[in-house]
């Protein structure tokens, strides 16, 4: 009985050897070790330090040397350092390398969010950081490379308000802003003969919101018109000295709002006058002057 389990055991002992020798030393074929495996590295593609809204950021993801059996996945970031806010960002084209490729390019829309508020900085990491190993394993990460972009966004854009001008109605004793009766402002900015103007803030809309993205470097003078008191107000027969005062706004490019009140009387409608100079740069930068 002894004998019989000896030769057993050394019968199973042969057949352990056997197998082991079947495998190779890597777990993958082609892949010896994991410095062997593809590095990447990303790059910003555009170099300007400051975009306007609805401008695009490019960055390029790219690897040393082709994979394949899997795609390469990446990520982008929203850092909590950004003054800019998580939804003022598009991306766009695909957030994976395909297998066998060896560069992907994404582009970082600035949205035009269709607010005033000057200079942002948006800060975004990008990188192929991704925990799932089914998606990655074939990448060297101790040697691959991440971007932290910091893109700085222009906000172009000026508004007029005049809505917390308020008027008791007769039909019911309570009080409305007077853009619940129609009345209606104007803002616009145009050269000295006008050959060149942006009309973006003379909708009729209440308040008034527009941008300036399309200016060429020069000045630019800055209107505000009274453009109608609107047929339910002049109904109600409003008194000649009644106010109507307004706040023009527009973005200041180092950062906050510049701000400017004036008043029209009721009486001035069909008037028209000029609040400041708006001065556009080469570059992206500009400066607003108020009289």
């Amino acid at each position: 009985m002894l004998k019989y389990i000896k030769v057993h055991i050394i019968s199973f002992a042969l057949i352990v050897v056997m197998l082991t020798g079947c495998f190779p030393d890597s777990e993958v074929e082609g892949v010896v070790t994991p410095d062997d495996n593809a590095v990447v590295s990303v790059e910003q593609i555009t170099t300007e330090a400051s975009v306007a809204e609805t401008d695009t950021v490019w960055i390029e993801v790219s690897l040393d040397k082709p994979v394949a059996a899997h795609s390469i996945a990446f990520t982008v970031e929203f850092d909590s350092s950004s003054t800019a806010d998580s939804h003022d960002y598009e991306i766009v084209g695909d957030m994976e390398l395909a297998a066998y490729a060896t560069s992907a390019t994404i582009g970082i829309i600035a949205l035009d969010d269709e607010e005033i508020e000057g200079y942002e900085t948006l800060v975004l990491t990008v990188g192929s950081i991704e925990d799932d190993e089914a998606w990655n394993w074939q990448l060297n990460t101790e040697a691959s490379s991440t971007l932290t972009a910091s893109i700085g966004i222009v906000d172009r854009s000026f508004g007029l308000s005049w809505d917390e001008a308020v008027y008791v109605y007769s039909g019911d004793g309570n009080t409305y802003s007077v853009c619940d009766f129609g009345l209606d402002l104007d803002i616009y900015v145009a050269n000295s003969d006008f050959s060149i103007a942006e009309w973006g803030g003379a909708t009729g809309a209440c308040p008034e919101l527009a941008g300036f993205l399309a200016l060429p470097a020069g000045d630019y003078d800055i209107y505000v018109d009274f453009w109608a008191v609107g047929t339910d107000l002049t109904a109600e027969n409003p008194p000649a000295d009644f106010e109507i005062p307004f706040i023009v706004s527009f973005a200041n490019y180092s950062g906050g709002v510049d701000t400017h009140a004036g008043t029209f009387l009721i009486s001035d409608e069909g008037a028209s006058t000029t609040v400041g100079t708006l001065t556009v740069n080469a570059d992206l930068s500009f400066s607003v002057t108020y009289n």
